[in-house]
């Protein structure tokens, strides 16, 4: 019942010409994340966040960084043009999880490893948390290497072989902070708290 009314925002209406933004950003997770026993379909999620992101919607835009980094819908991984994206919400929304996720692909180990209040993702992805938890402990973060391999352990071999690809496109792309603009980012965050 709730997929048939998210369904009708999504069509487009007088208000909205392109369907509701944030009900199409909410049909795109639900394909992505097999919600409502919905079949997985990168490429239909990739076009659905594109509309929402078309129209100004950030959480779509932040959803098709994060399928451009993994290579999900596209014909593989592109961590520079997700970086972009990224950088772009982190510049015009101030959004935090943003923030954090550009400091960790560019080379901050602290929002590598993430806290209380940035990316509370072992709960909601294992497979990406174990991804910045080995990105945290690559740049020498202390605790990071033990809940990485923790973390492994509820991994199927295929998630950690997923995550261990990406690391090393991660660790072979070279990002500098000066690049990535992290002292800009630093600014950003501590105006933002």
């Amino acid at each position: 019942f709730a997929l048939d009314w998210l369904h009708k925002a999504t069509e487009p209406s007088k208000q909205y010409p392109e369907g509701h933004p944030q009900a199409l950003y909410e049909m795109g997770k639900a394909v992505l994340y097999r919600k409502y026993g919905l079949t997985l379909d990168y490429d239909i999620a990739k076009n659905i966040f594109y509309t929402a992101a078309q129209l100004d919607f950030t959480p779509a835009l932040y959803e098709w960084a994060r399928m451009l980094e993994k290579g999900r819908g596209f014909e593989s991984s592109d961590l520079i043009e997700a970086i972009k994206y990224y950088r772009a919400i982190s510049d015009v929304t101030g959004d935090e999880v943003a923030i954090d996720r550009l400091a960790a692909l560019c080379g901050d180990a602290t929002a590598a490893y993430g806290d209380d209040t940035s990316i509370d993702l072992p709960e909601k992805d294992p497979e990406e948390a174990y991804l910045l938890f080995s990105i945290a402990a690559h740049l020498g973060h202390d605790e990071a290497e033990e809940r990485a391999s923790k973390l492994s352990k509820e991994l199927s071999d295929d998630q950690v072989l997923a995550a261990n690809e990406q690391l090393h496109r991660w660790s072979q792309a070279e990002f500098s902070k000066t690049t990535c603009g992290i002292p800009e980012l630093q600014k950003i965050k501590a105006d933002s708290n």
